[in-house]
């Protein structure tokens, strides 16, 4: 034992060994709770066949009926959008609170107090396309989502449902 890379560190550098072990430790609890962390990953994110997909989605606002742009908007809305028309078809339930209660407990001090400030709930929804309108300074908008499928090698409306 005395040969060992972790006893060599132990008997030079106590602060080092102490910060690697810790280090270690970490990544294990990590692993266990299935917490994706830097510079490791679980392998589960890559293990899935991507499948083809018949139709498309996107969000879209529209003003006074007329589509805004998609490149006009700011990347932080587009994924804000995303997340309203998702928390829109889950009613209103967000995914974020079953991470929390998976990993800290359901019902417990920690995981209430992390659901109240790191998920959504249905006042959110509501106050939502407000602040939207607060976000691109106009008036009236509208969120649909639009459905898409790709024919003769285009993409064509075929569907949409108004949000908003």
């Amino acid at each position: 034992m005395g040969n060992t890379y972790f006893y060599k560190l132990l008997k030079h550098n106590m602060l080092l060994f102490i910060l690697i072990i810790g280090f270690i430790t970490c990544q294990l609890i990590f692993t266990y709770k299935q917490v994706e962390t830097t510079p490791f990953f679980n392998y589960g994110m890559y293990s899935e066949n991507c499948l083809p997909k018949k139709t498309y989605q996107t969000i879209a606002i529209f003003e006074n009926e007329h589509k805004i742009v998609q490149d006009q908007l700011p990347v932080f809305l587009k994924y804000q959008l995303r997340t309203y028309s998702k928390l829109i078809a889950q009613d209103s339930i967000d995914d974020v609170v079953n991470t929390i209660e998976n990993r800290f407990g359901k019902e417990t001090n920690l995981s209430n107090y992390l659901i109240k400030y790191l998920t959504n709930n249905k006042r959110s929804i509501k106050e939502f396309p407000k602040w939207v309108e607060e976000q691109l300074d106009k008036t009236k908008l509208s969120i649909k989502i639009e459905y898409y499928e790709w024919l003769n090698e285009s993409f064509e409306l075929i569907n949409s449902k108004k949000l908003h």
